[in-house]
């Protein structure tokens, strides 16, 4: 099968500045799941899809391949879904050939080993009902049920109470236990059907996953999107 690896990075970042460019165990944070995905026994090569000129310029030395990012998605509205079906043309152009499954890492994660995009790959080329693979990790102190949204200064749940009631959270019962395990997408890696991506019609928010996604649980990862979370990564041990 032709699988390819995809990073989408982006520059301009405004939450940590230059995020996907800081230096975390030594090298800038989106180069490791590049090196990850360079050693994988599936993987025939790895593009970026990047406008940041330190990830253009280091293209030669470590071996990936740079799609040009237009600027019709480099602004804080591009959509990464627009931005995915450009790189996958782009890379078919320059190919020649139709790929099979494209696996879409981030920019701004660390998660991506090779050990696990391996199994992911493995996973969805055994089975041919899946339409792609999930990282996730267990947030069970996230639960939905413990979501809440301002509004007139006042805190309200994110789950309309009626919701919450019927699924028996009461003094009696802990909350997390009524919601069950919460699993989030934790920034690590997607592995997709290449049909699927140009489908779109999947299930929300991602609908370019299609509708059959397979859960790849890891550890404690997550994407950069706050300081805390860059001082997180740079602290653990991987």
């Amino acid at each position: 099968m032709n699988i390819y690896a995809l990073q989408t990075a982006r520059g301009g970042s405004k939450s940590v500045l230059q995020k996907n460019i800081q230096i975390v165990k030594d090298k800038p944070l989106y180069l490791h799941n590049i090196l990850y995905a360079k050693k994988s026994k599936y993987i025939k090569d790895v593009y970026v899809s990047t406008d940041i000129e330190l990830i253009k310029n280091n293209a030669d030395e470590y071996d990936y391949k740079i799609i040009d990012r237009p600027k019709d998605l480099m602004g804080d509205d591009a959509s990464h879904h627009d931005t995915i079906k450009h790189a996958i043309l782009c890379m078919e152009k320059e190919l020649g050939e139709k790929i099979d499954i494209i696996v879409i890492l981030l920019g701004n994660s660390i998660g991506a080993r090779t050990v696990d995009l391996d199994s992911a790959i493995q996973m969805l080329a055994d089975c041919q009902d899946l339409d792609s693979v999930q990282s996730v990790s267990k947030y069970n102190m996230y639960n939905p049920f413990r979501a809440f949204k301002i509004e007139n200064d006042k805190l309200i749940t994110s789950i309309p109470q009626n919701q919450i009631k019927e699924n028996a959270v009461t003094s009696n019962i802990n909350e997390r236990a009524a919601a069950g395990d919460i699993y989030f997408f934790n920034g690590s890696f997607f592995v997709i059907r290449r049909d699927v991506v140009f489908k779109d019609d999947g299930l929300l928010p991602f609908t370019w996953l299609g509708k059959n996604i397979a859960p790849f649980i890891q550890d404690a990862y997550m994407e950069v999107d706050a300081d805390w979370q860059l001082e997180y990564l740079r602290k653990k041990e991987f």
